[in-house]
């Protein structure tokens, strides 16, 4: 058990699909950031971080599981933010 009540069976699953949306991230974002500019990549990919942030603060496991959710979306904005500092 971890420190939301959760089993390891369960966090090795939102590993697994946080960590495949953090490699489709770079490239769907990657065309964000060459049509659109290196400023709204970044601002697309936070506030994509800042829902995931607040899911995962609101998540329950009984009441409000949104784990998988929230991780996915912090995962995918993550190389948004990574690309588009690079890029400036």
């Amino acid at each position: 058990q971890g420190g939301a009540g959760l089993n390891s069976k369960y966090i090795n699953v939102i590993f697994i699909i946080a960590s495949s949306f953090s490699c489709l991230g770079p490239l769907l974002l990657g065309f964000v950031l060459d049509v659109y500019g290196p400023r709204v990549c970044s601002i697309f990919s936070t506030i994509l971080i800042i829902i995931g942030l607040i899911l995962f603060a609101i998540s329950d496991k009984e009441q409000f599981p949104m784990f998988i959710p929230a991780m996915s979306l912090v995962a995918f904005g993550g190389p948004g933010v990574q690309n588009a500092i690079i890029h400036i």
